[in-house]
């Protein structure tokens, strides 16, 4: 079987070039009786080939019987009932294969079809997360959220990348979101994310976030769960989400985060709110003045973070992969951590005892200073306190001692660090007759109990041997005997 390039080649070949069959078969690479048949024909006509009859002929009409009572079934349900069972019933004998090659055939495979939504002014909002990228923060591989919120009847939205989909974004999201529109829908549709739905089983009450109940009731909005698996319900926010990643998300850097908010405030205000929209073929911020919303409360809701938490032997406290601390005297205790999205606060018993900047880093130490300070002023006051009792036990007039010294020195216990460090020249008695020693002179500090340890010392110092440089061999010198003749008389 040729094809009509092929054939035409042929006529071309033996028309216009005058080629004989053997060049033609020879320059086409086609066998010399297919050259010789179709020089014969005059025009091109695709050869039909009788289709051989198949196994599965005899049980065409069981098996559009079966699928008109249920056409959901599968094809090994169809070679279930067709097939031979026993010798005497003379089955289908043939392979699967053929089997979905008619139900394709026969019953074509139906795509979903879902209506356009419409809804009225102020009845309903559509919210979603969408996956921006990541960027790397304090050596930690972070994901970039951001939230989207879509009006359903004029199609006004509302953007802001988040470091986090934690319960407080979530919340905090539909507080600027809803300050941006100037008011509130009647309804809220989520999908089931757990900042927004905990359960939701088929034949069972559907368990909403409990904090997000109480935004939902400050604000006065209704809130509506998507049903499991079903995006197309909320096909608004869907392609929005889709429509910011394309428009405004690519080619673009993440970095500085700080930077993204900022500007997609401004492209939503200078390019997304004011298109011309492909459904309502109307500006979206034009069609936001027939919104009907609800006002907003006086007060904005608290969408704070707060948990029970207990520092550790080292008082700090572990809260989203890092550490922070808290003064060291709250060690071991139940305190209340309040998180936003910028700080993070501790508190004990109502009272404020730690705020720290939120790290959005991983394995980090967040300390302050300050928090060490009752700790290291408790060690140093405990030292003290040792080299005191230590000198106390010297003699028993170490307390006149301290309190003469007391009187005169500014800083007595540097003093005190002095004397405990002449412990390691000089013995315990040394040292307690020295200090005795003073108060009888009215002098006590540390620099007098060292010149009289070091006079002490000095006046009994014994003289050491006589020490020669000379070397061995040169003692053993002999000299010549005396000439006495020269104190003779002359």
């Amino acid at each position: 079987m040729i094809t009509a390039q092929e054939f035409y080649q042929i006529k071309f070949c033996s028309v216009q070039l005058e080629m004989s069959i053997s060049q033609i078969a020879e320059h086409l690479k086609i066998n010399k009786g297919t050259v010789r048949h179709w020089l014969n024909q005059k025009t091109f006509k695709k050869t039909s080939y009788k289709k051989r009859p198949s196994k599965l002929d005899p049980f065409r009409g069981k098996i559009e019987d079966l699928l008109r009572y249920y056409p959901g079934f599968s094809s090994p349900q169809i070679y279930e009932k067709i097939k031979t069972r026993t010798p005497s019933d003379k089955g289908y004998e043939g392979g699967i294969s053929i089997i979905k090659d008619l139900l394709k055939e026969i019953r074509p495979k139906q795509r979903k079809r879902f209506l356009t939504l419409h809804f009225p002014p102020g009845k309903v909002a559509q919210v979603d997360w969408g996956c921006a990228g990541y960027i790397m923060i304090e050596g930690r591989k972070r994901k970039v959220s951001y939230f989207v919120m879509v009006l359903g009847y004029s199609r006004m939205s509302f953007v802001m990348f988040t470091l986090s989909e934690a319960q407080e974004f979530w919340d905090l999201c539909h507080i600027k979101a809803f300050e941006y529109f100037g008011g509130v829908p009647e309804k809220v549709m989520v999908d089931n994310c757990k900042t927004a739905v905990i359960s939701h089983k088929k034949g069972h009450d559907i368990v909403f976030n409990e904090k997000y109940m109480e935004l939902a009731a400050h604000y006065g909005f209704e809130i509506i769960a998507c049903n499991v698996r079903q995006p197309q319900e909320k096909g608004i926010v869907e392609k929005h989400v889709d429509y910011t990643r394309r428009n405004f998300i690519k080619g673009r850097y993440l970095e500085p985060f700080e930077m993204l908010n900022p500007d997609v405030r401004d492209w939503l205000d200078n390019v997304a709110n004011v298109r011309i929209h492909g459904t309502t073929q109307k500006q979206p911020v034009h069609l936001h003045k027939e919104e009907n919303l609800k006002p907003l409360p006086i007060h904005p809701y608290d969408y704070s973070r707060c948990q029970k938490v207990t520092a550790d032997m080292q008082y700090r406290v572990r809260f989203d992969a890092n550490k922070y601390s808290v003064p060291a005297e709250y060690a071991f205790k139940e305190l209340n951590l309040v998180a936003d999205e910028n700080r993070v606060t501790f508190c004990y018993n109502g009272n404020c005892i730690a705020d720290h900047l939120r790290c959005f880093g991983s394995k980090q130490d967040i300390a302050e200073e300050a928090h060490d300070k009752a700790l290291l002023e408790g060690r140093k006051r405990a030292e003290e306190q040792k080299h005191l009792a230590w000198i106390l036990r010297l003699t028993s007039r170490a307390e006149e001692f301290y309190q003469i010294l007391k009187q005169r020195v500014l800083n007595p216990q540097k003093e005190l660090r002095k004397i405990f460090a002449l412990s390691e020249l000089y013995s315990k008695q040394q040292i307690a007759n020295a200090i005795e020693d003073t108060i009888e002179m009215q002098s006590c500090n540390a620099d007098y109990i060292k010149l009289i340890l070091d006079t002490k010392k000095r006046s009994f110092c014994e003289a050491g041997p006589l020490h020669i440089s000379h070397k061995t061999d040169d003692l053993n010198i002999e000299l010549d005997p005396p000439n006495m003749d020269r104190y003779k008389d002359k």
